[in-house]
């Protein structure tokens, strides 16, 4: 089988990395995702104001790129035991910020809004459902779309089943 993206069949194992705690959020620390190829990641800056740190992607086909990363996603990390590690002071700013920030808002849609919103998708679920299901060998030759893999952030994993746009009613939140 092969990869659509690139990896180093010889990383270190998971072994010679600690968990990505708040302690590893210094400039300049090096980790790595805890992606299936465990992505190499440099620490390049934290910002206090806005609870998130700034990750380096240090290879593959992302290499150069920089993606902000909150402070409570720092456990989908893993981080080499050498280095520096924050202060005290600073680990105690970084959960400050995550507090102030652990906010959940509610936003109430206008009934009509909503309801043309969850039309305007199902209208678009079936359309997309015709077309995969019409054009796509990919999908004819397989039971379900598993993107466990293949399309994973660092921050989240989906599996998505073939049949997911005709399924079930969209749950959509409109704006």
């Amino acid at each position: 089988m092969t990869s659509t993206h690139q990896f180093d069949p010889n990383r270190a194992p998971d072994s010679e990395f600690e968990p990505g705690q708040l302690e590893h959020l210094v400039a300049g620390r090096e980790g790595r995702c805890l992606d299936p190829r465990r992505t190499p990641i440099r620490v390049v800056e934290v910002r206090s104001s806005t609870g998130t740190f700034v990750a380096e992607i240090l290879e593959f086909e992302d290499k150069g790129a920089t993606w902000e990363i909150t402070f409570e996603s720092v456990d989908h990390y893993q981080f080499s035991p050498l280095g520096v590690s924050a202060s005290t002071d600073d680990i105690k700013l970084f959960e400050e910020a995550i507090e102030r920030f652990d906010q959940s808002h509610f936003i109430e849609a206008e009934p009509a809004a909503l309801e043309s919103t969850n039309v305007a998708v199902a209208e678009c679920q079936r359309e997309a459902t015709t077309w995969l299901e019409t054009n796509s060998q990919f999908i004819a030759e397989r039971d379900q779309l598993d993107f466990s893999t293949a399309s994973m952030s660092c921050s989240r994993q989906s599996r998505v089943p073939a049949k997911w746009l005709a399924s079930s009613r969209p749950s959509v939140t409109a704006f």
